[in-house]
């Protein structure tokens, strides 16, 4: 932990910073230092020699500024604000590649002593003591004044720091506990005379936490839910009644109600056979009546010389035709008649669409990420397309291509330059 730094530790240290963040107060960010590694690296270098042999640095490396980020609109009082620290990028950096050195014993350290030597124990408290803070009022410091406690946010070595406070609270509180000095609460509610109130109480499932609410409006009865009838379903259900059993609409109303049913008409014809008699209504090659489909898709290559015209006369002579009325029939019914509650079940069937769960809740994927793929699965994206339709007045076309209207599978599958992206990703 003690060695001499050498170059090496001191790059892989700064590439691993991110330096797309917020400037630091010297005005650099950590992108700088990233890409002007080959003209800086010996002032750096210098400078983390000098710590290693005197334990000590420029007090102004580690200057802190504070920013005060105001919580909501409107903000007076101290507490209405957050505060951001603003570390410096050398010092940042030299907080890296000792917590990089930290972190890879600091498991054993830790966990069996604190056997730091006299150098390390000296460098960390020249990092700790020589910190100073300055608040940032209208962008200009005002004054600088030292910490008396805590851990600066954004600071590498923090975290590590912190485990090791915590290492040492957890050994005196065992030492009270051994000694008697303190003992804990056995009988639940002693110390606050409360009991638990059951029928107010609530059981939450960790990792799997159900709207148990939108759930029940969704399933059937014979799955737990209310049984409650989604109106989409419902009113094409409704529609394909009209188509079964067909009247004549006059006025300008009765044309706009026929528009919206011959929408719905697909799905009614689908699970509609005829039953012949006369034959008389029915087409030979596009009515579905002697099996599951057209004739015209069975047997392409006669139907191409359907306009020749065929001559049945001898073939049927000494058949007596049939007098019954041609009909229909609903494949999905029992006695095959149209009903609502049959046509409904069937659209709520085909309606269930299998949602890939698997391959978007990944363990190693983060967090945020699977919430956005989330999203745009049920295309819920906030893209132009979509505040369009909320109202607002705004121009939509594709900020990276320019060329098509942005939507959830444009800007995510479709888009050139997506789509480029994807080839060197998948490659």
């Amino acid at each position: 932990m003690e060695s001499p730094f050498i170059e090496d530790e001191i790059h892989v240290a700064l590439m691993e910073m991110n330096g797309d963040k917020a400037p630091d107060p010297d005005g650099f960010t950590m992108a700088f230092w990233q890409s002007c590694w080959e003209f800086i690296k010996e002032e750096i270098l210098e400078m983390f020699k000098d710590f290693y042999e005197h334990s000590s640095f420029l007090k102004s490396l580690n200057n802190t500024f504070l920013v005060l980020i105001p919580k909501k609109s409107g903000a007076k009082d101290l507490g209405d604000f957050r505060p951001i620290s603003l570390l410096g990028g050398l010092y940042k950096l030299l907080a890296k590649v000792l917590a990089n050195k930290l972190k890879k014993v600091v498991g054993k350290v830790v966990l069996q002593k604190m056997g730091f030597g006299s150098k390390w124990v000296g460098w960390m408290w020249s990092c700790l003591s020589s910190a100073k803070f300055s608040v940032m009022v209208n962008g200009v410091p005002a004054g600088f004044f030292p910490s008396t406690k805590g851990l600066r946010q954004g600071d590498p070595l923090s975290p590590y720091l912190f485990v090791m406070r915590m290492e040492v609270l957890d050994v005196l509180i065992r030492r009270a506990v051994e000694g008697f000095f303190l003992s804990g609460c056995n009988i639940r509610g002693a110390a606050s005379g409360l009991r638990i109130n059951l029928a107010k109480s609530e059981i939450i499932p960790v990792g799997e936490v159900v709207e148990m609410e939108e759930l029940a409006v969704e399933l059937d009865k014979d799955k737990g839910g209310l049984g409650l009838r989604k109106l989409a379903m419902l009113n094409k259900a409704l529609l394909g009644k009209w188509i079964w059993r067909p009247k004549k609409a006059n006025g300008a109303v009765g044309v706009g109600v026929w528009k919206e049913i011959w929408k719905e008409s697909e799905w009614c014809w689908d699970n509609m056979i005829f039953r012949v008699g006369k034959g008389n209504t029915i087409r030979f090659w596009t009515d579905v009546w002697c099996s599951e489909s057209v004739l015209s898709h069975c047997f392409p290559h006669l139907f191409v010389g359907v306009g020749v015209g065929w001559g049945f006369s001898p073939y049927i002579e000494g058949h007596k035709p049939s007098l019954e009325e041609d009909s229909v029939l609903w494949r999905q019914g029992r006695s095959g008649q149209f009903r609502v509650k049959e046509a409904y079940s069937l659209l709520v069937r085909s309606d269930v669409t299998g949602f890939p769960s698997r391959s978007i809740w990944v363990a190693r994927v983060p967090t945020k990420v699977a919430f956005f793929v989330w999203e745009a699965t049920w295309g819920k994206v906030l893209t132009l397309d979509r505040l369009q339709r909320r109202g607002l007045q705004l121009p939509n076309r594709c900020f990276l291509c320019g060329c098509e209207e942005e939507s959830v599978n444009h800007i995510l599958i479709h888009c050139t330059v997506v789509r480029a992206l994807w080839d060197i990703v998948l490659v």
